[in-house]
């Protein structure tokens, strides 16, 4: 979560600055934080559920040889 918020705020700020990311653009920048507003809550709570029922946020594949 930190790379989808930190790096298009890095990128506007440059851009505030008179100096934007050649391959970044204002709509991205703004997208992707906008985006993480309504991501960041929805991902917490699927992980608050699983945590209740006792479910692993990450599933490792055994090796059944």
């Amino acid at each position: 979560m930190g790379n989808m918020i930190g790096l298009p705020m890095s990128a506007l700020r440059a851009r505030k600055k008179g100096k934007p990311y050649s391959d970044s653009s204002l709509l991205y920048e703004y997208g992707m934080i906008i985006a993480a507003i309504f991501i960041i809550p929805i991902a917490l709570v699927v992980s608050f559920v699983k945590w209740i029922f006792g479910r692993p946020n990450i599933y490792f594949e055994t090796n059944k040889e």
